[in-house]
């Protein structure tokens, strides 16, 4: 294709962003811009880029399609340079770079910018030295909070916070674009990012700023936290959804990654419309296609938080995936926080863990109630349980097998659950000031599941607590549930079911529990938190990290009786209630240098609320069993966790710290001459990294070997089966095209072609298909599912 070809696309996309060509009416682009000094041969770049003036603000370079737009590079420096403006484009048609002269080079773009944010972007000066410049001390936030904020809810900034933010600051001074802290749970991130835009803002290097939060009910809770902390800055926040129109006007634009995702709205915005992208939760928030481009569309600094970072490198060798299964290996760049934030082989940019704020007294940390009934110790085991039910068909009696799993989708029992709850009651964390039970969240199976649970625990607070709750001591706050989002806030802010009774003027919540599924995990702020409820098993030790650190933040209960004294008392701790044996799993079962399996929800909203349709109760499906016998707490063992916290909080962090410590040992062999050493550690680490990989490739072959078992497949069509399987399951696209039965998506999918998946029997495809759907990939695909 010729430069001329590519001129074509480029003139589309120039239009696409607002510019107006030669050929259109007042044309703000010129082709023929002379940029030679008196006396010279005459030269004019591609293109030139006019402002509302008719001054040049940027010039193009374009190359054709099969060359490198950055071979174009000093040429336009060059033009840019005569025509005295500070922005070049270089482009081929399909790839285009944007690049701000003033900074340290070229940055791949999705689109041009438009002209309006190019002109904006113009008006800032960003440089090193601004940066390096500002002061930051514990009184940065105070300083903007406004005179007349009470005391008690001034933020100043504990010491790591403090340190997080200088990190910020002088990476950003050194040249770099991207930044990631990793911060445990109720470790302040919100207050931090607060910190972060005051510090672009003063330092001229953002005119407007981008956060992206994993929630639709987070926006309001963010824009009220950032205007508390910015309010002598009086900036001027939006939430994107209820100001699509008039968005630019705004400082502070908030939004979910999902409302920018949904029908590629981000494309409506030019890639210099925020110069700084912060994303809250970034492990989830950008962790698919459709999320991943709306971080890429925009050009300028991007911030991640995160408690969890996805490793999905971890146990992966890209020599191995990018020989064998190159979409494999670009699917999990795609996701991996470490690799999208330019920190996968480095520490991020800063990081403080559940270790060192409980250590310095910044977090609490839980008391363990591992609580078993005589139906899930059985469930529990490796066999199963057993349970005898007539046959629907015949009416004879049958023994039918239940695993942990099964609970509350194919197994119900109402003892179990009633078991559940009278061992909560009984164990609870009291509020220190009124002696009520503390307020606690419990995690349910499914939507249904967290019904039947507020239902049963209404039911006992009536018989145990009088008239004092009139039904309003558990609620249901789950996605189908009406107004859950603003129930969810109450919650928080302890007006949910309006004011406690157990003690007069007490500001707390009469509500004590919320039964949920997802929605109250990820982001959900609420420090007095006491208790919280495990009843489902976990197998995701980030969504474990996550439901736990509900309870990790400090707070202070206080109350001040009609003229009396104000009473105060400490948050030492909280309790949790596991009902699966989910902290053993992760103690001692699960493989944490595993491959994690590519996650199918591509970003998507998702409240975690998995349930059966409601309109089929899944009590009455020919596999359920409802057992309506008895069942008891078999045994409880209660636990006090240290400063260590749990292996799944320390193990989370285990590789890159690991890195870190390996990387350290080679400079100091090759500061040393050692070149010995130096050979033995890259060969030990390069070791550990295929014996990873090689973990992952056994546990493919159990599935394949288990599935062509059960299937009883012609022995000549075995091998086939089985490598065709393994193909499904190993990658993600792959599991999402025979998933979705897609199969003309086959022809150019090079981990399994249409002509391997055509030359299987007719049977054993369908065979193969029954199986991805219907069994237990959650090994490999923790939410298959949602495919």
């Amino acid at each position: 294709m010729s430069e001329a070809d590519a001129r074509i696309k480029i003139d589309s996309a120039l239009r696409r962003a607002g510019w107006r060509l030669p050929d259109d009416a007042a044309p703000n682009v010129r082709m023929e811009y002379p940029a030679s000094k008196k006396g010279e041969k005459k030269r004019y770049p591609d293109y030139a880029l006019l402002d509302e003036r008719g001054f040049p603000l940027a010039v193009v370079e374009a190359k054709s399609a099969e060359r490198d737009p950055l071979e174009g590079k000093e040429q336009a420096r060059e033009y840019a340079q005569r025509l005295n403006v500070k922005f070049a484009l270089l482009s081929n048609g399909d790839l285009h770079y944007f690049w701000d002269l003033r900074a340290d080079g070229p940055v791949q773009a999705l689109a041009p910018p438009g002209p309006k944010s190019l002109a904006e972007r113009g008006e800032t000066e960003f440089s090193p030295q601004d940066f390096a410049a500002q002061k930051i001390g514990e009184d940065y936030i105070v300083q903007t909070q406004g005179a007349n904020t009470p005391k008690e809810q001034q933020r100043p900034l504990r010491d790591y916070q403090l340190r997080a933010v200088q990190a910020v600051r002088d990476a950003a001074a050194a040249g770099k674009r991207r930044f990631l802290l990793e911060m445990a749970t109720g470790t302040g991130k919100t207050l931090i990012a607060a910190a972060v835009m005051k510090m672009f803002f003063r330092a001229g290097a953002a005119r407007r700023i981008l956060f992206l939060v994993d929630r639709l009910e987070l926006e309001d809770q963010a824009k009220e936290s950032l205007g508390g902390c910015l309010a002598n800055d009086h900036p001027h926040i939006a939430v994107y959804k209820e100001n699509k129109r008039n968005w630019r006007g705004a400082d502070i634009v908030v939004s979910t990654v999902q409302s920018l995702a949904f029908g590629e709205r981000y494309r409506d915005f030019s890639p210099l419309d925020f110069d700084l992208m912060i994303v809250d939760e970034a492990h989830r928030a950008i962790g698919g296609k459709n999320a991943r481009a709306v971080f890429e569309h925009f050009i300028g600094f991007k911030l991640g938080l995160t408690a969890t970072p996805r490793d999905f490198m971890r146990g992966a060798s890209r020599e191995e995936l990018s020989k064998n299964n190159p979409a494999a290996l670009d699917a999990r760049l795609l996701r991996d926080t470490y690799a999208t934030f330019g920190c996968e082989n480095a520490p991020p940019t800063f990081r403080y863990v559940l270790e060192d704020g409980a250590r310095e007294g910044f977090l609490v940390t839980p008391t363990i109630y591992d609580a078993r009934t005589d139906i899930t110790t059985r469930l529990l085991s490796s066999e199963g349980a057993e349970f005898q039910r007539p046959n629907p068909e015949t009416g004879e009696a049958e023994e039918i097998m239940f695993q942990g799993r099964d609970y509350e989708k194919r197994l119900f029992s109402d003892a179990t659950n009633r078991a559940f709850c009278r061992a909560f009651l009984r164990h609870a964390k009291k509020d220190p000031i009124s002696g009520e039970i503390g307020k606690t969240i419990v995690y349910c199976v499914s939507q249904r599941h967290a019904g039947k649970i507020a239902g049963i625990l209404n039911e006992m607070a009536a018989a145990k607590f009088g008239g004092k709750y009139n039904s309003n001591f558990a609620r249901q706050v789950t996605s189908n549930t009406e107004n859950a989002a603003e129930a969810a806030r109450q919650f928080a802010d302890n007006t949910l079911g309006d004011r406690t009774k157990f003690l007069e003027d007490y500001r707390s919540s009469r509500t004590r529990v919320c039964a949920t599924v997802g929605m109250m995990t990820t982001g959900y702020d609420c420090p007095d938190i006491l208790n919280l409820c495990v009843m489902r098993p976990v197998f995701s030790p980030h969504e474990f990290i996550q439901m736990k650190g509900r309870g990790t933040r400090p707070y202070v209960f206080r109350h001040r009786p009609p003229g009396g004294e104000e009473q105060a008392a400490k948050k030492d701790g909280f309790a949790l209630f596991d009902f699966f044996a989910v902290v053993e799993y992760f103690e001692s079962e699960h493989k944490y240098n595993e491959q994690l399996p590519l996650d199918f929800s591509d970003g998507k909203e998702d409240n975690g609320e998995a349930s059966a349709p409601d309109s089929s109760p899944p009590e009455e499906s020919a596999q359920a069993h409802i057992h309506e016998g008895a069942d008891d707490i078999a045994r409880i063992t209660e636990t006090v966790t240290g400063e260590l916290g749990l292996r799944v909080d320390r193990e989370t962090t285990r590789r890159l710290v690991l890195l870190a410590r390996e990387d350290a040992e080679i400079s100091e062999a090759a500061a040393r001459g050692d070149k010995v050493k130096m050979t033995e550690l890259i060969t030990g680490m390069a070791e550990a990294h295929r014996r990873e990989f090689r973990d992952r490739a056994e546990l493919l072959d159990d599935e394949a070997r288990k599935f062509a078992a059960a299937a009883q497949l012609p022995e000549d069509s075995v091998p086939a089966a089985m490598k065709a399987l393994k193909a499904i399951i190993d990658d993600a696209e792959t599991f999402r095209i025979i998933h979705n039965r897609q199969y003309a998506q086959l022809a150019d999918n090079p981990a399994l072609t249409d002509e391997q998946w055509d030359n299987l029997p007719e049977e054993t495809r369908e065979k193969i298909e029954d199986y991805v759907r219907d069994a237990d990939l959650s090994a490999f695909h923790p939410r298959a599912e949602a495919a």
